[in-house]
C-alpha cells in the first residue's frame, strides 16, 4: 500500500502483475495487469494492491522535464490543458485501443531504457511523444465520472499535509480542522465521506 500523498510530478505507469487500485478524493481506479495509468500534477491519492502480487512499473517526471522552461511554447500549448484542469486527475491507459497500445508500448520501451547508460536524450523523445499519445487517449477515452468539488479536496489535502507534517506531535482533531478553517464535525465528515477515515485514524494508520 502507498498512502496518501500528492507531488508535483506527473506520472505515467502501467501494472506489469497483478492489480492495482487508485485512490482519489471521491474516486477509486481499478487498474488490471498490462494496463497503464496518468496520475496529474498534485492530486492526492493513494494505491494499494487488490489482491495478491502487485508490481506496477511508474516513470515520475516534473513537467519541466517535457516542457523545457517556465511559460515555453510546449507548456502552454500541450502540458498546461492537462496539468492545470482540475478536473484530469487519473487516466487509465487500457489495452485493446491503437492509441493507449503506442502508450504502453512506449512506457515499457522507457522501462528498459533505464537500464542502459546514457539514455537522456532517448528517455525525453519517447515522454514526449507518449504526451502527445496521451492527450489523444483523454479526447478518446475521457472519464465521465463525478468529481468530488474542487474546495472539499483543498481543504483534506490540507488537513493532511498538516497531520503529515506534525505526526511527531499530539495532534487533536480541533487543530487538524483549524487548518482548513471548518468545524470538527466537518472535518470527521469530510475524512469519513471522501477518504473512508477519520483525522485521528489516518494519523495512526
Amino acid at each position: 500500500m502507498i498512502p496518501w500523498h500528492w507531488h508535483e510530478e506527473l506520472e505515467l505507469g502501467y501494472i506489469q502483475e497483478g492489480v492495482s487500485k487508485i485512490i482519489t478524493v471521491g474516486a477509486e481506479y481499478t487498474v488490471d495487469q498490462g494496463n497503464g495509468f496518468f496520475i496529474n500534477s498534485n492530486v492526492m491519492d493513494m494505491k494499494r494492491s487488490a489482491g495478491g502480487r502487485t508490481l506496477e512499473i511508474n516513470h515520475i517526471f516534473h513537467p519541466i522535464f517535457l516542457g523545457g522552461h517556465f511559460r515555453s511554447r510546449f507548456e502552454t500549448k500541450y502540458l498546461n490543458p492537462v496539468i492545470k484542469n482540475r478536473q484530469i486527475e487519473v487516466h487509465i491507459i487500457r489495452r485493446g485501443y491503437p492509441t493507449s497500445e503506442r502508450i504502453l508500448k512506449n512506457l515499457r520501451l522507457l522501462k528498459e531504457l533505464q537500464g542502459n547508460p546514457d539514455t537522456e536524450f532517448q528517455t525525453r523523445n519517447i515522454l514526449s511523444e507518449t504526451w502527445l499519445l496521451l492527450l489523444e487517449d483523454l479526447r478518446e477515452h475521457p472519464d465521465t465520472r463525478p468529481q468530488t468539488g474542487v474546495e472539499q479536496r483543498d481543504r483534506l489535502r490540507s488537513m493532511i499535509a498538516y497531520i503529515h507534517g506534525h505526526y511527531t506531535e499530539r495532534l487533536t482533531l480541533s487543530e487538524i480542522a483549524k487548518v482548513a478553517g471548518v468545524s470538527e464535525r466537518e472535518a470527521s465528515r469530510c475524512f469519513k465521506k471522501n477518504i473512508g477515515q477519520s483525522p485521528i485514524e489516518l494519523l495512526f494508520a
